[in-house]
This record gives structure tokens, sequence and C-alpha cells, in this order.
């Protein structure tokens, strides 16, 4: 894990920051409500007590949200999950999964990969591989990490698997064998870019 944080700042030293886009210039939000994704996370990993909790985030991890905008975490302890959800009211603009794969059990993986599923073909009604992007996406990432015996690339950015369709962008990044997070979202700002920072270090945006 050390390794790979190393190399993704050391990568981030060479990149010129790009501009930051103004979050009260895109009002799209994604296809499911903050009650759609607690109730299909909770079916999927078989846990009736989920909600969303808002959290208060501090100003360095603000930078990508509207002065409006608020955040909210579901935790399905002791399933080793959590997703952070940005948006307004029940309006969803941004979630963030995160994975700490050597954490989960057999049977909680198969709960989670189960929701991964669930989740992404839900977002995407109209792409028939949305259900396998979880596992596709990780395999990407994995096998392009320097863990991987693999060089440190030019472009960092090409640790971070990516797909946008109908102006709804799915970021996977991880650190084999240890960790994933999945990102989704319809804001510029909200795309993991290493060249804004390192995406382990963020909430959401």
């Amino acid at each position: 894990m050390r390794a790979i944080v190393a190399a993704i700042s050391f990568a981030m030293l060479a990149v010129t920051n790009a501009a930051e886009a103004d979050p009260a210039q895109d009002a799209r939000f994604l296809p499911l409500t903050k009650s759609a994704i607690v109730a299909l996370v909770a079916e999927s990993l078989q846990s009736k007590a989920l909600k969303a909790e808002p959290m208060t985030l501090p100003p360095a991890q603000r930078s990508g949200l509207a002065p409006d905008d608020s955040v909210w975490r579901i935790v399905a302890s002791p399933i080793p999950v959590a997703i952070f959800i940005a948006g307004k009211d029940e309006n969803v603009y941004a979630l963030h999964v995160y994975f700490p794969v050597v954490r989960a059990n057999p049977e909680d993986g198969k709960r989670i990969g189960a929701m991964l599923s669930a989740l992404f073909k839900a977002i995407y009604p109209n792409w028939p591989d949305a259900e396998k992007w979880p596992q596709a996406s990780l395999a990407t990432t994995w096998n392009a990490s320097p863990l991987m015996h693999k060089p440190i690339p030019a472009d960092p950015n090409d640790l971070i698997d990516k797909k946008t369709i109908d102006g709804i962008t799915s970021a996977t990044v991880g650190v084999p064998p240890d960790l994933v997070v999945y990102s989704v979202t319809t804001r510029a700002q909200c795309i993991p870019d290493i060249r804004r920072g390192n995406p382990f270090q963020r909430v959401v945006c």
C-alpha cells in the first residue's frame, strides 16, 4: 500500500494541476436517488439496518462540492465496505464505494460483488456489460499497478480504469491485493484525477 501511494504521490509532482470546474455549473444527477441506493445496498448485502448518515467534511475535502451540497455515508458493518454519496436532498451526483478486499471473507465478498453488479446495472440500464464492470475494471486497474511488476506509467491516470456512458463516468482504482475504490459521477470535478490529488484520500470529490 505504501509503495503505490508513494508512486502516485511522485507522479503527481510531475503533472500540472488541472483547472477546477465550478460545481454550480453542473446540475445533472445519477438515475438513482439516495433512498434507492440505500435500499439496493441493503437488499444486496442482506442488511435491513442500513441508512445514510450525514457527514461533515473539512474544507479540504469539499473542494469539489458546492456550498449547499451534502455528503452521506453508508456503512454495512461488519461487512467491510463503505459507500459515500454526494448530492442535494434525494438527488445524487457522485458516489464512491470503498472495498478493502483483503478484509472480506468469501461470503462477504459474494455479497459485495452482488451489490456492485446490481448497483451498476441500475445506474446504467442501457449498458449490457454494466454488471460485469466491477470485476472487469478491478482486474484492469490491479493489472496496471506497479505492484504487479509493471513500470510506473508516464501518465499516472493510466492506473485508473474509466468508462463514460450517457454523461455518467465510472472510475475504478485499486491497490492489489488490498483495496479497490469505485467512483460514479456526473460531475467532471468528481472524476478521480491523480493530477488533482491522491484518489485514496478523497471521500467523494
